[in-house]
């Protein structure tokens, strides 16, 4: 595959492919990645770049910024890359991405942070019975060891684990338990979850202290 990365920003940049292994050239360290005089170069403004790439499997990615990154990250440059077996089969309404991300001002980053790059995201539409694929993916720049639940009421839900950073969980580990989990800037994990019956449920990103940072309503018909 190949994808074109457009420089429209006044000011070098480069794309990262984090957690999918590739060509170290095409990896977006600029000025380090590549190998002997092939070096992978900054993206000047209204410049190009193509990176050529073969994922090596289905699962979870992430893309961010590698030139200035802190502050060109918290700017918006970041995403979600799924990576699926067949397109024509993928199910966008069985798949529930949450991203969390940095707030641009600085305060707003002590006592918040984005999902799907908001502070106050739109609820999610799911229905009672159906199983919904989880991508969670901490993109976030600085806060360390966040905590996303699922929650109905004051109860914690669960779900099942499948895969982390991209790769398929063993069986061993693809297991059922509650729907919690602590977060690393960079990793990715996925769940299998199914609401087990109509109402409002929330997922919420909390410090490792209990403070609420984030939620996402989770409308259940």
């Amino acid at each position: 595959m190949a994808i074109t990365v457009v420089n429209e920003i006044p000011e070098p940049t480069a794309v990262h492919w984090h957690g999918i292994e590739l060509e170290s050239y095409f990896d977006g360290v600029a000025g380090f990645a590549g190998q002997g005089k092939r070096i992978a170069p900054v993206i000047a403004p209204r410049d190009s770049f193509v990176a050529r790439f073969t994922p090596p499997r289905s699962g979870t990615f992430i893309y961010h910024p590698h030139a200035d990154e802190v502050r060109q990250q918290t700017a918006g440059m970041s995403g979600a890359l799924l990576v699926v077996d067949d397109p024509e089969k993928y199910d966008a309404s069985h798949d529930l991405v949450v991203l969390v991300t940095t707030p641009r001002r600085a305060a707003d980053a002590q006592a918040l942070v984005f999902i799907n790059g908001s502070a106050s995201p739109a609820a999610a539409e799911l229905r009672a019975g159906e199983k919904y694929r989880v991508r969670l993916i901490d993109i976030h720049t600085f806060r360390p060891s966040m905590i996303a639940r699922i929650v109905a009421g004051m109860d914690t839900l669960v779900w099942r684990a499948i895969a982390k950073d991209g790769m398929d969980l063993p069986a061993v580990r693809a297991v059922i338990k509650p729907a919690v989990q602590q977060m690393g800037n960079g990793e990715t994990f996925d769940f299998e979850f199914v609401p087990p019956r109509a109402g409002e449920l929330k997922l919420t990103v909390t410090t490792g202290g209990g403070v609420l940072l984030a939620t996402l309503p989770l409308r259940v018909r």
